[in-house]
């Protein structure tokens, strides 16, 4: 009975507002408000909706835990190092976020571990970059041009590039951008092999750089 005296008046609202060209009837997008007064469920219940707010969490949840594609995201997630949070709680901090609430025992956790942190600031900007429509991260293909930059320019061991970039290719698994990087591998297997010498490979990586990071679909 509240939920529909509920939308009765903001029904009422919403066409004085239009009738006189204002727009007090707006609602935040995602806020409680919206939720309230434009609820579709049927018979207007509000606990299907958070219902289905916990199955839509638990889902976003299972397929992070089970993405195996690496993307811009998942990549820095992973780079992050985690924090030896008590598994024996996971679900039970999993069943209070699943209801739209932060548990106060993860809170405390989590500060504990920030108190033996010394760098604090830095993991905080790093954490706040989730979630943050702000952020721009990486694509795979970004991250592959990237390697190569950074071995041009000597800011990553050439011989983990050897290993990793052929692997990171493998990963993204886009066959176009495969024979694009073939040349590439090709070079890192020549130098592995002693077959090139490492000013030679650096020289012909560098010209297939400039062909790879000119392609647009790869940016």
């Amino acid at each position: 009975m509240l939920a529909l005296l509920q939308k009765k008046y903001y029904k009422a609202i919403e066409d004085l507002c239009r009738e006189r060209n204002i727009f007090s009837y707006e609602l935040e997008s995602d806020s409680n408000a919206e939720k309230v007064f434009r609820n579709t469920e049927t018979k207007n219940s509000l606990m299907l909706m958070k219902n289905k707010e916990a199955i839509a969490f638990k889902e976003l949840l299972i397929t992070l835990c089970n993405f195996q594609k690496v993307d811009g995201l998942t990549r820095y997630i992973r780079s992050i190092p985690a924090l030896d949070i008590d598994p024996a709680l996971f679900n039970e901090y999993l069943a209070g976020i699943s209801k739209g609430r932060i548990p106060q025992g993860l809170i405390d956790e989590v500060e504990h571990h920030y108190e033996e942190d010394g760098h604090l600031r830095e993991r905080i900007d790093l954490v706040d970059a989730i979630g943050n429509r702000n952020a721009l991260f990486y694509s795979e293909y970004d991250y592959a041009v990237n390697m190569i930059w950074d071995i041009l320019n000597n800011r990553a061991e050439l011989d983990s590039f050897l290993e990793d970039f052929p692997q990171q290719v493998e990963d993204i698994g886009d066959s176009e951008f495969s024979d694009e990087a073939m040349p590439i591998i090709a070079l890192c297997e020549r130098l592995k092999n002693q077959k090139i010498g490492k000013e030679d490979f650096l020289s012909e990586l560098h010209k297939e750089y400039e062909l790879l990071a000119s392609h647009e679909k790869w940016h």
